[in-house]
């Protein structure tokens, strides 16, 4: 297994969620004049030049929740619906964050890797930022040291986009599947080639720096005996676990187990082993994210069970699977004295699992008109940004963001003066302001519409 593994313990998606990744597509088919609002917008990024597409750099991304990933990991694994008959080998190097993270081109300061850390959210959701700062920043002893920090941020991002989630993944199938071959290393030798610009002294041993030695390129192009020695030696482990899901001998690589005992990949000491590796960094965070998820299915359950027994005259809540506390289904009752009044609206709030610490999505599945609802349904509101982050909404003050002490009723309930006064400052449907300041009327006699068929549905 490759570059990593999509495990990761999020409600509301990995990497890429539906929600975000639709909102890319949109933004996408703006660049290129393909108008999402038509329905035929797909059809027209469709016939775009294989060039054009390539050069608007998309990252890619496992997108759970889809007829392709129905399931996350962690609940392929629960319900055992996964192929329990394949053996694995999989791995990674020692610094994968150095090339992969985001690039600086300024000195390194603890504002700089703050920055980074709250961006990160948008890629990595309901993370404890303090204890990630505490952990990773707090081991540096010169605070001012920018190689110190560098490496900080790197050691971070690598865990936490690529050595964690391989390695736990790796381990919980080695649990589940004690009867396969499970065998998992740590890359710790760096070619003296160089080969993708990984330099060791900056960047350490860089992600992918074992493929050279796979297939094979220090044989034919390297002249330095260790690194050609290491590359038939690898070759050999790859090419056996193909053949017999057993790379080498037991003495030289034992199987995965819950001792962490992993592979060093070095030609120094092919024997060697490394005993847990990864248990501060990945098993006990493991933990951690196991016991906030916890708390926050308690705080969940409990405001589900306040808002059951003293319902709310304006909406109504529950979930949308009785099994899953992090997805709820709300049912909107449109404003009276509005023209959503007579409406029922429905929508989903899918929570972080470090909720309330971090604040949910609110997407409507409702047909909706509104200045401040994307045409995804997803809603831009001050209330809904994460503290300390980018306002999507454009406009809230700090004050106004996202805090802990926010239950679910004021979401819900801010939502719904929303709905009744529309903020025009900075918009998600820029035709539906258009039209609620241009023409008040049409604007009204369309919710109208909206609010009758939904009451339909």
């Amino acid at each position: 297994m490759e570059s990593a593994a999509d495990y990761h313990n999020q409600p509301t998606g990995g990497e890429l969620n539906t929600t975000t990744a639709l909102a890319q597509a949109h933004q996408m088919a703006r660049q290129y004049n393909c108008n999402p609002d038509q329905p035929n917008w797909l059809d027209c990024l469709r016939k775009l030049d294989v060039q054009k597409v390539d050069s608007y750099g998309i990252t890619l991304y496992p997108l759970d929740g889809t007829e392709f990933l129905p399931l996350t990991a962690q609940e392929a694994f629960k319900q055992l619906k996964y192929n329990t008959d394949v053996d694995l080998m999989a791995g990674v190097s020692r610094n994968e964050g150095s090339y992969l993270s985001p690039k600086v081109d300024k000195q390194w300061t603890e504002q700089v890797f703050d920055e980074l850390l709250q961006n990160s959210q948008n890629q990595f959701h309901g993370l404890d930022l303090k204890a990630v700062k505490d952990f990773y920043f707090g081991k540096i002893q010169n605070k001012s040291d920018s190689a110190a920090i560098r490496w900080a941020f790197y050691d971070f991002y690598g865990d936490v986009l690529i050595t964690c989630p391989t390695y736990l993944f790796a381990k919980q199938l080695a649990k589940q599947s004690a009867n396969k071959n499970v065998y998992f290393y740590e890359l710790t030798y760096q070619s003296t080639r160089h080969l993708g610009g990984c330099d060791e002294p900056t960047m350490g041993i860089c992600h992918g720096s074992e493929l050279e030695f796979v297939f094979g390129m220090d044989v034919l192009y390297s002249d330095k005996p260790l690194d050609v020695n290491f590359s038939k030696e690898v070759m050999t482990y790859w090419t056996n676990f193909a053949k017999t899901g057993v790379p080498t001998s037991d003495t030289k690589w034992p199987k995965l187990s819950d001792k962490g005992i992993v592979k060093d990949l070095n030609p120094h000491d092919f024997s060697k082993t490394l005993n847990q590796p990864f248990k501060a960094t990945c098993d006990e965070s493991a933990k951690t994210l196991q016991t906030m998820s916890n708390q926050t299915t308690r705080t969940l359950r409990q405001q589900l069970q306040e808002l059951t027994n003293k319902p709310n005259d304006n909406f109504s809540v529950g979930l949308l699977d009785d099994q899953d506390i992090f997805i709820w289904e709300v049912t909107i009752y449109g404003p009276k004295g509005t023209a959503y009044e007579g409406g029922l609206f429905k929508a989903h709030l899918t929570f972080p699992e470090d909720f309330p610490i971090s604040p949910p999505k609110m997407r409507f599945i409702s047909d909706i008109w509104h200045p401040n609802i994307y045409h995804n349904g997803s809603v831009c509101i001050s209330i809904l940004d994460q503290p300390g982050g980018d306002d999507h909404s454009g406009y809230g003050q700090p004050c106004e963001r996202w805090h802990s002490r926010y239950t679910v009723e004021a979401i819900i309930l801010s939502v719904m003066c929303m709905l009744s006064d529309p903020n025009t400052e900075s918009v998600a449907n820029e035709e539906a302001a258009e039209e609620f300041c241009e023409d008040l009327e049409a604007y009204k006699r369309r919710i109208k519409k909206f609010a009758e068929k939904s009451f339909d549905e």
